[in-house]
């Protein structure tokens, strides 16, 4: 995408390469990062139903898709998790995020 970073104070481009590895990080810098993140996340507005974040770990073969998905919706739309934000796109900073297929249950994207 055309789009610039969000990330521009180096405060922030720091935290993003060290999301890209957040997984090898120690429980000191994971707590910091997870703050960060979830900062980032908010301010993203990157969930269309504005719902919170919650942490996921793929399955294995899947790595790719660590990151987050939105919290889900409430029980009666029957939906859960329909957008994720990958660690790579947390760390580009520009606001994408991948959506649940209905059709496909599969996730499309990235969306920006």
């Amino acid at each position: 995408p055309k789009q610039k970073s969000t990330h521009i104070t180096d405060h922030d481009k720091e935290m993003a390469k060290k999301q890209l590895k957040i997984e090898k990080l120690s429980a000191r810098e994971m707590k910091e990062q997870e703050v960060w993140a979830q900062e980032k996340l908010v301010k993203s507005g990157s969930c269309p139903q504005g719902w919170g974040w919650e942490r996921y770990t793929a399955p294995a073969g899947y790595e790719k898709y660590n990151g987050y998905r939105c919290g889900g919706s409430p029980p009666e739309l029957n939906l859960s998790h329909v957008h994720m934000i990958t660690d790579e796109l947390l760390a580009e900073g520009k606001c994408g995020y991948y959506q649940l297929s209905h059709e496909t249950n599969w996730w499309t994207g990235p969306h920006y």
